[in-house]
């Protein structure tokens, strides 16, 4: 069994809470368990019910290189997208492939486990860049959304960092689902967010 030095070397120690509001974007169908969490590939976090998604950057809440690496090809599920999204700031944790394990104030001691899987031992996660949008925004006069999935996709934006007050809504014509992505954002003394870093879909309703 590993000692706490050896789970802890190079992992990046966080803050909570994190991932939350995700799980709100997630299915609830028995019948498709793929939806019931989020999936983790190229660095990004998925999540999607099939009427609405997010797709956003890991960086975007503070994981860095090597916590990327032990998340890809992950999957959590929502039950555990609950849990860590009620973390509270002065609650510390790690990631590794085996999950989110926080860590007891003031000790070398874990107090806690949550666990995530290989998304092999869920089945294929469906292919959602298939109903992404692409080339250039082509302006419509009318859509019809339900107001709760853009709450859904603006409540996971409050709580990531830079995001909340940048984003935007691209319409790609009739019929097309709509994007919310984030405007590029500076950072002081760091990088700019590039644009699409957090990306969220709507499928219509209707759209004349």
């Amino acid at each position: 069994m590993k000692t706490f030095a050896e789970m802890t070397e190079k992992k990046q120690i966080l803050q909570g809470p994190i991932f939350k509001g995700i799980d709100k974007i997630c299915g609830k169908d028995d019948l498709r368990p793929i939806f019931k969490g989020a999936y983790i590939t190229e660095g990004k976090i998925v999540a999607t019910d099939a009427h609405h998604l997010i797709e956003i950057d890991l960086a975007l809440f503070g994981i860095d290189t090597e916590g990327k690496k032990d998340l890809e090809n992950k999957f959590i599920d929502s039950d555990i997208l609950i849990e860590v999204g009620k973390l509270k700031k002065d609650q510390y944790f790690f990631i590794n492939g085996e999950g989110f394990h926080l860590v007891r104030s003031g000790t070398s001691k874990i107090s806690r486990s949550y666990p995530i899987y290989d998304i092999s031992e869920h089945g294929n996660y469906p292919n959602y860049k298939g109903v992404m949008p692409t080339g250039e925004p082509v302006a419509i006069d009318t859509f019809n959304i339900s107001a709760q999935l853009l709450l859904n996709i603006q409540n996971v934006a409050k709580h990531v960092l830079f995001i909340d007050e940048n984003l935007k809504i691209n319409t790609y014509g009739q019929h097309k689902a709509l994007l919310v992505k984030n405007f590029e954002v500076p950072v002081k003394d760091g990088d700019p967010i590039l644009e699409g870093a957090f990306t969220g879909l709507l499928m219509p309703k209707q759209i004349k």
